[in-house]
């Protein structure tokens, strides 16, 4: 069994075990009033979410007058609407990724809206239906998820590996040769 840290109430709290970290953590300064969102409940609204744009997308599309009219401008905007959708694909994968950890409530409101946004308007576009809404949405969508992500402090990188400092408290280390005895400290 893998050792856990001790939380207040002094039991052990859970460990996953592919990576060794907490299932909750002692809240760090400025986080303490902020609920948390699990991961299993963020990844199914994301999917969930995807789809039900996606769904609502193809419902509200009627691709034939365009595809009839001019099939050369259909045959681009399609192009541009599979890019823009490996763009999205790009998006629920990286949010699937992040919600494997603890997210605040309000960031993954604005996760969950942008990947929404985006997968919808993406399909929109690959309807032909409203395609300059749709893709004021997408890039409405694609700026809200960068900066959601440039806000969001969950996650601290140290030359590409994730700072373990953030996962659990670290280990005390020995002091340095000529380095001065630390400070007695009370209640240790």
């Amino acid at each position: 069994m893998v050792s856990a840290t001790i939380h207040r109430s002094e039991e052990p709290l859970p460990m996953t075990s592919s990576i060794r970290r907490p299932l909750a953590t002692a809240p760090t300064s400025g986080t303490a009033a902020m609920p948390k969102v699990g991961p299993g409940r963020a990844r199914a609204a994301l999917i969930v979410g995807v789809g039900v744009a996606i769904g609502a997308a193809i419902a509200l599309g009627h691709p034939d007058p365009l595809l009839q009219a001019d099939p050369p401008l259909a045959r681009l905007l399609r192009g541009m609407a599979l890019i823009k959708g490996a763009l999205a694909l790009a998006a629920v994968a990286v949010l699937l990724w992040r919600f494997g950890w603890p997210v605040s409530r309000r960031l993954a409101g604005v996760y969950l809206a942008s990947a929404w946004l985006v997968a919808g308007s993406s399909m929109l576009i690959w309807q032909l239906t409203s395609i300059a809404g749709a893709a004021t949405a997408f890039h409405v969508g694609g700026l809200a998820l960068i900066v959601a992500a440039w806000c969001d402090g969950g996650i601290r990188w140290s030359w590409g590996r994730r700072d373990p400092a953030r996962i659990a408290a670290p280990a005390p280390t020995a002091p340095a040769p000529g380095d001065p005895p630390a400070p007695a400290t009370r209640g240790a």
